[in-house]
């Protein structure tokens, strides 16, 4: 993976692998696997495949549903933008372009398996992944 530029924000800080969002810590080690800190001491190593599962989940069960021509919006947790980040789904390109409210941080222009979407980052980290429509109304 390569990373090369430092971009911070009010709700984040990028800086080459590693990341912070909303005062989540995350550390790509050499294994590939990213470790996410909550209160900035220990890291715990979470898969992100299984975390990018979800997300597809999320989407495909929308779809599914006979709403995917709804789907505009991913909403997920903290540690939800440090995986796409690590995964490269979400660069220093994007989190330039990123709008910042009081707790939230909306990210344009995510594709995740050929959707653009929206993906919202909430300063909740026991946040559920949901998709939304154009409004915000969780489908």
């Amino acid at each position: 993976m390569t990373y090369s530029t430092m971009v911070i924000g009010r709700h984040f800080k990028v800086n080459g692998p590693d990341c912070e969002f909303f005062g989540t810590k995350a550390r790509s080690f050499d294994t590939g696997h990213l470790g996410v800190s909550l209160l900035g001491i220990a890291y715990s190593v979470i898969e992100h495949d299984d975390v990018l599962a979800a997300y597809r989940t999320a989407v495909a069960e929308d779809i599914q549903a006979g709403n995917g021509d709804k789907i505009a919006k991913l909403i997920l947790p903290p540690y939800g933008a440090m995986v796409l980040y690590h995964v490269q789904y979400v660069t220093p390109v994007h989190l330039k372009m990123a709008d910042e409210g009081p707790s939230s941080i909306d990210i344009p222009n995510v594709n995740i398996d050929d959707r653009n979407l929206l993906v919202r980052i909430v300063d909740n980290p026991r946040q559920p992944v949901v998709t939304a429509d154009a409004d915000g109304n969780i489908l």
